[in-house]
């Protein structure tokens, strides 16, 4: 079985790596002597970093966003018809054709060709962020992986993703297109599956299963410790109250009319009230480390957050560049996540310890429902420093049961993310049999 993954997306974001980790475990629980080639849109941050897997550039970078230039959207759309092209004469032909590529690219067409299935991996990019005309590019970017596999006749399945939503007919357009002729779709929480049905997308089957990341499988709690010592934080007072913070494009109306000035205060009166009230040691844990394209660099934001604090002395920041197994045994040192991002808050739930979500999007509040958590979720306009403060010392006071009941979720979520492949491999053999 020749897999090939596409949207391979940034090392550098380790939820994005935590995704595609769990996603590769899947694989390889039901397709056990498969052959996995990423396409990725960073493959120098990408190569190396997966064992057994070989990595591949993506034909058209999400990182060449054409912008406004006529002849840099020509050019563009040039890549992206050649491409389409190559598709349908390979198609007709019966073999990979050659076309005018770097040696790279070429070998990454050749692996569509070659691949038994097309697996689009989880995360949140099918989606039209604005009615921008770059939102429907980088819409584009992404979905015309899929697409090719759809025009070679390759089954494809959409797997473990957040979908929509979809502010334009193109984007709807587009979306719905590519989807209805795919073997499978997965969503990881009901808003999206809800979000593809109303696209009109019915031909193939549409199931909630769960985030990929949840099949993610941290370092040991010796290696954990041993990266604590290395941070100085092994030695600090307790309790460890952890901290996800994240830049925002704060001018969008999709956050609620929430300023940078309203996110920071709130994130630095919680730290302050932490080290002062229940003399804890606050760890910030940057999701986002280095260069990325749609995401800063989140120590960035943290040292910003550190530097309006009172209590400067019991605060440390982890910015090593760790794995995302890494970054999870860290979390599940730690005995309460205050949690922006999303995926810092499944790292730290796969090690039962207790969360407050802040819902930047649906997908926060999907996932965190999903694990009947959703009491301890605030919105991201609905941020204050009292509503924060309140809901993690509930959270505190009901750490024990908390940890209980999160433990029991991520059992269950587990299984569902499982279903992912194992409905792949079930569909495949139907078809086969035909």
């Amino acid at each position: 079985m020749k897999i090939v993954v596409t949207n391979g997306g940034h090392f550098v974001n380790k939820g994005d790596a935590g995704i595609l980790s769990g996603t590769l475990h899947g694989l390889r629980e039901t397709f056990e002597d498969c052959k996995i080639t990423l396409i990725s849109h960073v493959p120098e941050t990408d190569e190396g970093r997966w064992p057994n897997i070989r990595v591949l550039p993506s034909q058209v970078s999400s990182r060449r966003r054409p912008g406004s230039k006529p002849h840099k959207i020509l050019r563009f759309f040039g890549e992206v018809f050649t491409i389409w092209l190559w598709a349908i004469l390979s198609r007709v032909m019966g073999h990979s054709v050659k076309i005018r590529q770097s040696e790279a690219k070429q070998k990454a067409l050749d692996a569509y060709w070659e691949a038994d299935l097309i697996w689009c991996r989880g995360g949140h990019f099918i989606v039209g962020h604005s009615t921008q005309a770059f939102a429907t590019f980088d819409l584009l970017v992404h979905l015309h992986q899929s697409y090719m596999g759809v025009i070679l006749g390759k089954p494809t399945v959409f797997s473990g993703g957040s979908f929509g939503p979809f502010r334009t007919w193109l984007q709807r357009l587009l979306v719905r297109y590519v989807m209805n002729r795919a073997l499978l779709i997965t969503c990881r929480e009901e808003y999206s599956a809800q979000c593809v049905r109303e696209l009109g997308v019915s031909s193939p089957p549409i199931q909630v299963t769960a985030d990929p990341a949840f099949l993610l499988k941290p370092v040991s709690p010796d290696h954990a410790l041993q990266l604590l010592q290395k941070e100085g934080l092994a030695s600090r007072r307790r309790p460890w109250i952890g901290i996800s913070v994240r830049r925002f494009d704060f001018a969008s109306d999709r956050y609620g009319g929430i300023t940078e000035e309203e996110y920071l205060t709130a994130m630095v009166q919680v730290a302050d009230y932490w080290i002062e009230q229940h003399h804890a040691t606050v760890a910030f844990l940057p999701q986002v480390t280095g260069h990325a394209v749609h995401d800063g660099d989140d120590t960035i934001i943290a040292r910003q957050v550190m530097k309006g604090l009172r209590n400067k002395e019991n605060v440390c920041l982890l910015a090593s560049h760790y794995t995302p197994e890494e970054l999870s045994a860290l979390y599940g040192t730690l005995d309460l996540v205050i949690g922006t991002r999303m995926h810092a808050n499944i790292f730290a739930m796969l090690h039962n310890v207790p969360v407050v979500a802040i819902a930047y999007a649906a997908k926060t509040s999907g996932i965190m429902e999903m694990m009947n958590l959703s009491d301890w979720v605030v919105n991201m306009h609905e941020i204050t420093a009292e509503r924060l403060i309140s809901l993690s010392e509930d959270c505190w006071g009901n750490r024990e049961s908390l940890r209980e009941q999160i433990g029991e979720g991520i059992v269950r979520l587990q299984e569902r993310a499982r279903q992912d492949a194992r409905l792949a491999a079930k569909l495949l053999r139907a078809s086969m049999a035909r």
